[in-house]
């Protein structure tokens, strides 16, 4: 017999050397609690972790270039034993793709590229239990009054270091009314201008363009956007999240 979900050997009462299974037990354990897996995901196809692997081990840093979306897969079963169980999950690939984290024809998680990600299988889907990043929301009405030119349409003061990653991955920006034209917004780290975001001709969800590079703030510094010189005749009502990393 073994426990359902590490497939840990059972003590039996009549077993000779009961220690040699106690010992394994612990090594196990210690193991599944503590210990980082590195798995490589280079490529544009579906990786697949061993069982052994994510069984025996609760942290989990994804590696390599990727050149498609793909499917990271840990099972839900083999053997008769069941796979719910916790991982922490770190997304240190590259390229401009995305990885979902998830167990074979079930849901899974998008990992992005700002830290540690805590998710469960349940025995049927991967779901998100928390994550470790640093969230900025901020809500800027006009009453559907378009912005003005170069008004500061988003502040954010950090309380404590967080960085975010290249091209803000990871944060959202709407716009609630379109905008007419092409519309840039002017993105500031304190003083400094860091790249734009963008909101297409009629479109309401913004992108982060320019090639933002990864930043890293202190306690102080401040997130700016700044609405465009040229105001657009509609834009209004922008919402964004800033989502960081702690520093």
């Amino acid at each position: 017999m073994a426990t359902p979900i590490l497939g840990i050997t059972d003590i039996v009462e009549s077993q000779n050397d009961k220690e040699v299974t106690a010992n394994e037990a612990h090594s196990k354990l210690e193991a599944a609690m503590l210990d980082l897996h590195t798995q490589s995901c280079a490529g544009g196809v579906n990786v697949t972790i061993a069982t052994a692997d994510a069984v025996g081990h609760q942290f989990f840093s994804l590696t390599g270039l990727i050149t498609a979306n793909i499917d990271v897969i840990v099972p839900v079963s083999g053997g008769g034993i069941s796979r719910a169980k916790t991982y922490w999950v770190r997304n240190d690939t590259t390229g401009a793709f995305a990885i979902t984290f998830k167990v074979s024809g079930g849901t899974g998680v998008i990992l992005p590229r700002t830290g540690w990600q805590f998710v469960r299988s349940n025995g049927t889907n991967i779901v998100a239990i928390t994550d470790l990043a640093y969230i900025a929301q901020q809500f800027h009405g006009k009453a559907g009054a378009a912005f003005a030119a170069n008004e500061l349409v988003f502040l954010h003061v950090f309380t404590r270091g967080a960085s975010t990653p290249v091209d803000m991955e990871g944060s959202d920006a709407l716009l609630d009314v379109a905008a007419t034209a092409q519309t840039d917004f002017v993105v500031y780290k304190n003083a400094a201008s860091i790249g734009t975001l963008r909101f297409a001709a009629a479109g309401t969800v913004g992108t982060w363009v320019a090639t933002i590079a990864a930043q890293t703030f202190v306690r102080g510094d401040r997130l700016r956007i700044l609405a465009p010189a040229g105001a657009d005749a509609t834009a209004a009502d922008l919402a964004v999240t800033i989502r960081a990393e702690p520093a």
